[in-house]
């Protein structure tokens, strides 16, 4: 079973568009966003093995965000981001040295609450939708480069996300925030083509 865990250090600049309903605190946000993540694509069932090291991974993010206050301290975010996440894992044990590695790309549609409980400072939670692009797979034991693993893997997955952060520059008409942003996914990328439900799976 793999899942994805994700640190993300988010960067995004955003315009507000202020409409006839911003004297009772509604308006509109729109903005671009981007981030670097660090990542990991992690398999239970190879956690216990001893002989298996998962290494420091990183990948990131860009895309659009639209965002629709209904209050002064709340407000609905939808994002659509092209994102890649990584995981380098390498051998433990010294008689036998080999490397390998997974880098997936996807489409992803987060769907978030944000809550700014102060001026300019937010906390944010939610769903994220990914979709896969592409995925490819470099192992020195086994001998391949590059290869694409697409068919292992799920088309599309489901995870949760909180994250919170402020503003660094600007004001209530033009903002650009940085904030962290932790995902957890909820189902199994792996698919049955690529050993979903083994005891074991490379």
């Amino acid at each position: 079973m793999k899942k994805i865990f994700a640190l993300i250090f988010i960067f995004s600049c955003a315009v507000s568009s202020f409409s006839q309903s911003h004297q009772i605190n509604q308006w509109v946000v729109v903005g671009v966003r981007g981030s670097f993540n660090s990542t990991w694509l992690l398999n239970q069932n190879q956690l216990n093995d001893k002989g298996l090291k998962y290494k420091a991974s990183w990948g990131g993010s860009g895309g659009i965000m639209v965002g629709a206050h209904y209050s002064q301290w709340g407000a609905v975010f939808v994002e659509g981001l092209y994102s890649t996440h990584s995981q380098k894992m390498s051998s433990a044990i010294d008689s036998i040295n080999w490397s390998g590695r997974t880098d997936l790309t996807y489409y992803e549609l987060p769907i978030l609450l944000r809550f700014e409980p102060s001026e300019f400072k937010y906390i944010e939670a939610g769903i994220k939708i990914s979709t896969l692009a592409n995925a490819k797979g470099t192992s020195t034991l086994l001998n391949y480069s590059n290869q694409g693993v697409k068919n292992n893997f799920e088309k599309s997955n489901l995870a949760l996300v909180f994250g919170w952060g402020s503003a660094m520059w600007g004001d209530g008409g033009g903002l650009v925030n940085l904030g962290i942003r932790l995902t957890y996914g909820l189902s199994d990328i792996i698919s049955k083509n690529g050993g979903r439900g083994n005891d074991y799976y490379a």
